[in-house]
């Protein structure tokens, strides 16, 4: 055995005596080919990660399963609250972030909502805003969808959308949006895609004369809820509000009428931008002023095509109403 080592150990004392010495460095330097190593490189993440997907068939199977799950969850959430209340169905679905919603959030963000109209109607009922009104403080369905179906009209039509002045088709949204669905249909038509619109679904065909009146009397209260900014023109002064829109010359307006008109251009921000500032609006501190400027609610502009922001909704419910008591 000791023989067999000491041979072994010969050898290779042997070997390591007569290794050649290693060549020296040549003095020109090499420039490496960064276009085949880049492609070497990527050629090995790719296998890499093919061979992670092909060998862990499991866990792709697993995370497709957890996907597949979230979509189910999400559309029975969707189908659930378009079932209940399309009118709050709607709201979710005109929200910008739709396409990223998870179940989750669309459950985290229509509880809010919910809290919002629950502390609105609390706010209202404090106030009395709802005197003068044949409509019922506690919470009903009717109730609760005029408030839904106010805060969408606000997403849809309010300050800096495009249609704000679209009077067509801010009636043609309260009556189901019939025509904007047969503008979505032809349009697929000529493309080849199934038509997809929201607009007007959550009015369920068209509203009643009674729904349009539960959201005319839901829109004066909440109008109701900032008028502790009335005739506070000094502090407006302060707070810049009458430095962002222009007046005519031959226009006699006073600051408490533009005032006002801020006032109404509040309401259509929508449900969010009323309750916080309902409180705030109400004390006698700058406190309303301060968080309306904060948060950009103070550089503000005149409603297009000459109206006042004042007939914001309401024109288009009184119109609405017309149309559906004719065809009665």
């Amino acid at each position: 055995m000791e023989s067999h080592i000491s041979k072994l150990s010969g050898s290779l004392y042997r070997s390591s005596s007569q290794r050649p010495s290693p060549p020296r460095k040549s003095s020109k330097r090499r420039i490496p080919n960064t276009k085949k190593t880049a492609v070497n490189e990527l050629s090995s993440v790719s296998t890499s990660t093919i061979s992670h997907y092909v060998g862990n068939s499991d866990e792709v199977a697993d995370h497709r399963f957890h996907e597949l799950c979230e979509e189910i969850q999400l559309r029975l959430m969707k189908d659930i609250l378009h079932a209940t209340s399309p009118a709050a169905w709607e709201l979710r679905e005109t929200d910008e972030q739709v396409e990223e919603y998870t179940a989750a959030k669309y459950f985290k963000d229509h509880n809010r909502d919910l809290l919002t109209i629950a502390s609105l109607r609390s706010h209202i009922r404090q106030f009395r805003a709802f005197s003068g009104h044949n409509i019922y403080i506690s919470p009903s369905k009717e109730l609760d969808d005029a408030f839904w179906r106010v805060w969408t009209f606000c997403k849809l039509f309010g300050c800096g959308k495009s249609s704000e002045g679209d009077i067509s088709d801010q009636v043609d949204w309260l009556r189901g949006g019939r025509l904007a669905q047969e503008r979505a249909r032809y349009c697929s038509s000529q493309i080849g895609t199934e038509p997809c619109v929201v607009f007007g679904k959550g009015n369920r065909g068209g509203l009643s004369i009674r729904e349009l009146h539960f959201m005319k009397a839901v829109w004066q209260c909440l109008g109701g809820l900032l008028k502790g900014f009335r005739s506070r023109c000094e502090l407006a002064r302060k707070y810049a509000i009458f430095e962002y829109v222009d007046v005519d010359e031959d226009e006699t307006l006073s600051l408490s009428n533009l005032l006002d008109e801020w006032i109404f251009y509040l309401t259509s921000l929508g449900l969010h931008v009323i309750l916080d500032l309902a409180a705030p609006s109400a004390q006698d501190s700058p406190t309303g002023f301060k968080i309306a400027d904060e948060n950009g609610w103070t550089r503000w502009r005149r409603r297009r095509g000459g109206r006042s922001w004042s007939r914001f909704l309401l024109e288009a419910v009184d119109l609405a109403i017309e149309f559906t008591e004719s065809e009665t």
